[in-house]
């Protein structure tokens, strides 16, 4: 077999956290539709202040209940709290919003799915 390591060291910052998702946290939150502008929010809980100093963040969106998250909708945006995005056009019932932190280790997910996440068709008859 082979094997790899590497040595981390991670340091817990008493006056940062919890980092958190905002946006679609709650039973019942409205649709988002396809291709549409909408702002994801989040809690920066002094993560983008020393010693944490985080200040860029990813956000990605799911269509399988956050199993993955194959829609990169903002590769890299300041971590100030808010950003407005465009949804992906995929039709689901299991949407989930991943904010994680470029170059360093953590994210949240929202709680909960869109029970009513609908797809945008823009269909001429």
């Amino acid at each position: 077999g082979n094997n790899k390591s590497d040595d981390m060291v991670i340091t817990v910052a008493a006056t940062a956290g919890p980092f958190n998702v905002k946006s679609q946290n709650v039973s019942g939150s409205p649709a988002w539709f396809g291709n549409e502008t909408k702002a994801v929010e989040w809690n920066v809980a002094n993560s983008n202040t020393s010693p944490v100093n985080c200040a860029n963040v990813k956000i990605s969106f799911s269509a399988d209940g956050g199993l993955t998250f194959p829609y990169i909708v903002a590769a890299s945006t300041p971590n100030d709290g808010i950003e407005n995005i465009t949804v992906p056009n995929v039709a689901t019932t299991r949407a989930r919003i991943k904010v994680e932190a470029v170059n360093n280790i953590f994210f949240d997910i929202n709680n909960e799915n869109w029970s009513r996440f609908a797809n945008y068709c823009s269909c001429f008859i």
